[in-house]
């Protein structure tokens, strides 16, 4: 079976059907042998110097034999997408002009909006036979759009995220589609994706204690390799203690978010041989910030991903 014939085929199967299949194994693992599938999040290029268009960003994507352009939010985006022969491997949140963490699980006052949100884009998961919907806590405010609102205490934001998401998995069980819990940092706010403003105990174990109170194959964890070297250092071992719990891996060089190579401190051919070794099934989305050129700089990190050393920049 050839990529186009595949697509085809998986255009009308479910995320689950489409999650983890012989066809997408056959059809949409990157040229080479590569053992972790790959994915572009689309949404972090528009802050590079000269931003691509989303069909830039797939054609890339397709020529450095990525299956996937992930963190797409609308119907328009996700036909784009598919029209490429990649898929999606995560559904992002549409929140118009507001942050989507900004009003998140834990904000019980705010569920009507927040729940509108998540549900429209399970839908549009399993209408395009996507694996993943983003999810966030929230800020840690009890009223985010004040910002001199009185923190959210921890026991209640626990109780509120995992009520919050007991409401939503059967939504995502009916339409086969994994809720992606992501920890984000709250440090490093010098520039917009670096950090988000009021984290602060929202973090790793948060969200991990989240997880594994709901237990269902329907809710798991996104693990963000440069936010967890932020808030906590420790990448190994903590991505080892969750590894269970982990449905989606995203990376970007730390400080700063940017590319994989040069002057950044994880060291990242660690991260995927603890990934492969582990058995890991799911996608690894490069979400960062490319350094000068943006096919160079993801080609780079596409690369390292396929073993490559830390200390060599590839030359095609």
């Amino acid at each position: 079976m050839n990529r186009r014939t595949a697509i085809g085929s998986m255009a009308g199967m479910t995320g689950a059907a489409l999650w983890g299949s012989p066809m997408v194994t056959e059809a949409l693992r990157p040229p080479g042998a590569s053992r972790l599938r790959q994915s572009i999040a689309h949404w972090v290029l528009q802050y590079a110097a000269k931003p691509p268009t989303l069909v830039e960003t797939c054609e890339i994507a397709r020529e450095l034999g990525c299956a996937s352009v992930e963190l797409v939010k609308t119907r328009e985006e996700l036909n784009t997408v598919r029209r490429h022969e990649l898929m999606c491997a995560m559904v992002g949140l549409d929140a118009g002009e507001e942050p989507a963490p900004l009003r998140g699980l834990i904000h019980s006052a705010h569920w009507s909006v927040v729940f509108e949100r998540i549900r429209r884009s399970i839908d549009l998961a399993a209408e395009f036979g996507c694996p993943n919907v983003i999810v966030f806590t929230g800020s840690n405010l009890k009223d985010p759009l004040n910002p001199g609102s009185p923190r959210v205490p921890r026991a209640e934001a626990l109780r509120n995220c995992v009520e919050a998401l007991r409401c939503l998995q059967d939504d995502a069980a009916k339409r086969n589609v994994v809720l992606s819990l992501e920890p984000l940092s709250g440090r490093n706010l010098a520039h917009p994706v670096t950090g988000f403003a009021r984290q602060e105990g929202l973090d790793l174990d948060f969200c991990a204690e989240v997880v594994q109170q709901l237990n269902t194959p329907h809710v798991k964890l996104l693990f963000d390799v440069y936010h967890v070297q932020v808030m906590h250092g420790d990448v190994l071992r903590r991505m080892e203690q969750n590894l269970p719990h982990i449905g989606h891996i995203h990376i970007a060089g730390c400080p700063g978010r940017g590319g994989l190579i040069g002057r950044q401190e994880i060291a990242y051919p660690a991260v995927f041989e603890t990934l492969i070794e582990s058995g890991y099934r799911g996608f690894v989305g490069h979400e960062f910030i490319p350094d000068g050129d943006i096919r160079r700089s993801l080609q780079d990190a596409v690369r390292l991903c396929h073993g490559a050393s830390n200390s060599e920049t590839i030359v095609s």
